[in-house]
């Protein structure tokens, strides 16, 4: 299983749009967590098909809208 599957499932089966999500909320997602990454850059949360977790939450329908490190939340919206 590849490590964003769940994220995937979990957006692509989702019927509301936006999603304001706690990284903690995230994180129960991603077996073995978020790398540190994800706490300070935002980049590592870039609709960029070049990274596996975007590939995950774009497969889904989803894209981030925006993210804020200091409170730890991102926001999801559906894309399709």
């Amino acid at each position: 299983m590849a490590k964003y599957d769940d994220l995937r499932r979990y957006l692509r089966d989702r019927q509301t749009s936006p999603w304001r999500a706690s990284f903690e909320e995230v994180v129960e997602l991603v077996p073995g967590g978020l790398p540190s990454s994800a706490y300070n850059h935002p980049a590592w949360w870039s609709n960029s098909d070049s990274h596996p977790e975007a590939v995950a939450w774009l497969a889904a329908g989803w894209k981030t809208e925006s993210v804020n490190l200091s409170a730890r939340r991102v926001t999801f919206l559906r894309s399709t």
